[in-house]
């Protein structure tokens, strides 16, 4: 009995060629179908969201800072260079309270992504150089005099944040250091009633 024997150029669509493209094309579909990763897992949590604060928010926070780190340096020099006790004793009031304030403050501020300014502005350093070189009760008019306009406008800043603001959060700062400014802004009006010039 003679052995059919299949050949391929009996059936010229099943050529060699041929065959290695099915071959190729077939693995290809086998690798795309086992091979896929189900990206759609129902069961992994949300992505979290990084909280963005408005334009609002984020100028309360630098002007914050700003007055945070200029009051933390004037009431360093009351206590260095002040003529009274009185007023060096507000001075260290003042770098107490002003950093447990910019604490706080730094922790919002990492938790929202923003960058707060790490020097007081160019018109502190300026007023700060120029204290350096009074004494008595020159610096002591200066330095107060100083505190009561810096308070005076933190004071119209934090109502505006509280009022206006859109984060809860930074509302909530901004009321529970109003107080503090209104207290150390009386008593640098005391203070400078105090002032022998």
């Amino acid at each position: 009995m003679k052995k059919n024997k299949l050949h391929l150029k009996n059936y010229p669509i099943l050529g060699f060629n041929s065959l290695r493209k099915i071959s190729v094309f077939l693995i290809l579909v086998v690798i795309s179908l086992f091979g896929c990763k189900d990206d759609d897992d129902d069961n992994a949590p949300p992505p979290q969201q990084v909280q963005t604060l408005s334009v609002t928010d984020t100028a309360f926070m630098r002007k914050a800072t700003l007055f945070n780190l200029a009051e933390i340096n004037l009431g360093r020099m009351a206590l260095a260079s002040a003529s009274t006790d009185s007023i060096r004793i507000f001075g260290a009031s003042m770098v107490n309270e002003r950093t447990l304030a910019q604490t706080e403050l730094n922790t919002i501020a990492l938790q929202n992504n923003v960058l707060l300014p790490q020097v007081p502005d160019s018109l502190h350093r300026a007023m700060e150089q120029q204290l350096q070189f009074m004494t008595g009760s020159g610096f002591d008019d200066l330095l107060i005099s100083t505190i009561i306009t810096d308070h005076q406008n933190a004071r119209e800043f934090f109502t505006t944040e509280i009022n206006s603001g859109d984060s809860q959060e930074i509302k909530n700062y901004a009321s529970k250091y109003l107080p503090l400014i209104d207290e150390e802004l009386v008593t640098a009006l005391r203070l400078q009633g105090q002032i022998v010039r």
